[in-house]
């Protein structure tokens, strides 16, 4: 879990953080009720729109040899 890592999160995203309990465990059906809460406040996107966000991004990328 994420949680185990809060220690290192930056002060910005500790602001966010709601609840914090090493016992629970991550299910598909909490994304689904996070998405709710923004539709109902009129934050979705249409599909189009919509981007992927990667928390690691290109810090784990390694370009093989000889290629750019």
């Amino acid at each position: 879990s994420g949680v185990n890592y809060a220690s290192r999160f930056p002060e910005s995203v500790l602001q966010q953080v709601r609840l914090q309990d090493d016992g629970i465990e991550v299910e598909a059906r909490f994304i689904c009720e996070l998405a709710l809460e923004q539709y109902l406040r009129g934050e979705a996107l249409e599909p189009e729109q919509a981007q992927p966000v990667y928390i690691r991004d290109e810090v784990a990328w390694k370009k093989l040899p000889g290629r750019e």
